[in-house]
């Protein structure tokens, strides 16, 4: 008899533990194999032996060898058959990822006399842009200087602001990349005198665009972008001031502008009143953004950690499971630009280089060397789990905590 499994069925092996995981339906199963079955386990695990192992009558009988076939076949992860010769045995080929082809490909490009090529395959890799136009605020909001390291928002600093004719010779690079979406944010977005040049830029690009502004910061000019394949992302903090809220509640009362309101919050409390708000006002389109400010590991221990019971519904496809082994869902295919022109691949690691630099470049270098976008669960305690391939890869929420993961499984 020939015991395999389905290409589709992805096998992992920690501490004397198996898992088999169906990615068609999202059902999985653990099991300890014993000495009937570790030969078993053992003959799928080698790529030589088509994802099969040949069973004996005698091993047929042995209760662990049934109890392993029934799990099998009841979450239709294989199947045992009769066979009569080699060439009647299923073709079924493990699930494997060779990312080491990948960016060996990406050094031939470089390499190679085809640099069109090379450009228009690396910028392949590129999906979305933040850009921090300016750093000017007259606000002061506690956490301002952390809360754009851990979600999209805006936050002031003294590093002056970004010429319109540099975002344009930017976005002229790209215009022909895979970029679909550009993140607009600032210290305050609406007070920017530049803001009608700014707008004229963008709207020169067919690039879904985000404008993000704290509700504080809302006036008039919010009347400026209401545009074409453009949304308004209003950034709401705690404490709140209710009267400047209700104040960019009417202001974005505009027809056919389309909003969505962000709070973020650090503590249940503030989710609490964030779900006031939206029923008082009616919000239409709105998200919830944990914040960790140091002083709230409860809060997200409690409620933001994943759980076991988390795993169990995690329905993954053979395509993300390959992804969460090569690139960081978070962070692929991201940069970020700040007002003083240097960009970055995530905000928390040195700059890539700056806004005068060719795009391709900074893109290569973050796929080959950088430590962002290819940012996987490969350390401890991570690389030491079953579940280290089904987990949402690792964000800027562990690099805030000091944390290798946020899970109650493994600590």
């Amino acid at each position: 008899m020939w015991f395999y499994l389905e290409p589709y069925t992805f096998l992992w092996q920690k501490h004397g533990k198996v898992m088999l995981y169906n990615t068609l339906s999202g059902t999985h199963f653990l099991f300890e194999p014993d000495s009937a079955t570790k030969h078993i386990v053992e003959s799928w695990n080698d790529a030589d032996k088509m994802y099969g192992v040949e069973l004996t009558e005698a091993e047929l009988e042995k209760v662990s060898v049934q109890v392993l076939i029934n799990q099998v076949r009841n979450t239709f992860s294989g199947d045992i058959i009769e066979f009569a010769s080699e060439q009647q045995r299923p073709v079924s080929l493990k699930p494997f990822l060779n990312f080491q082809m990948d960016r060996q490909r990406l050094e031939n490009l470089k390499r190679g006399d085809a640099n069109k090529q090379y450009g228009d395959r690396i910028l392949n890799n590129l999906f979305e842009i933040n850009m921090y136009i300016d750093g000017k605020c007259l606000k002061n909001c506690t956490y301002c200087s952390k809360y754009h390291k851990q979600t999209l928002c805006c936050t002031k600093c003294n590093n002056g602001f970004i010429q319109p004719f540099k975002i344009e010779k930017m976005l002229q690079q790209i215009s022909y990349s895979s970029v679909n979406c550009i993140n607009i944010l600032g210290g305050d977005l609406f007070s920017n005198s530049l803001l009608p040049e700014y707008l004229k830029v963008f709207n020169q690009f067919c690039f879904i665009k985000n404008y993000f502004s704290h509700y504080q910061n809302i006036n008039e000019q919010v009347s400026l972008i209401n545009s074409y394949h453009s949304t308004l992302k209003i950034i709401v903090t705690f404490p709140l001031d209710e009267q400047k809220f209700e104040l960019a509640y009417k202001l974005t009362d505009i027809e056919n502008l389309d909003i969505l309101w962000i709070f973020i919050i650090s503590s249940e409390l503030e989710y609490s009143k964030a779900i006031i708000l939206i029923e008082k006002f009616n919000i239409q389109k709105s998200k919830i953004k944990p914040f960790y400010n140091g002083n709230n590991f409860d809060f997200f221990s409690e409620n933001i950690f994943i759980t076991l019971d988390d795993i169990d519904l995690i329905q993954l496809n053979r395509r993300q499971i390959f992804a969460n082994q090569y690139l960081n869902f978070n962070d692929f295919g991201k940069i970020t630009v700040m007002p003083d022109g240097k960009v970055y691949a995530n905000l928390t690691e040195d700059a890539l280089g700056n806004i005068n630099d060719d795009i391709k470049e900074l893109v290569y270098n973050e796929l080959v060397n950088g430590k962002s976008w290819l940012r996987i669960r490969d350390q401890m305690p991570c690389c030491d789990c079953i579940y280290q391939w089904l987990c949402p890869s690792p964000s800027n929420y562990e690099i805030a905590m000091g944390r290798h993961n946020l899970c109650s499984v493994k600590k």
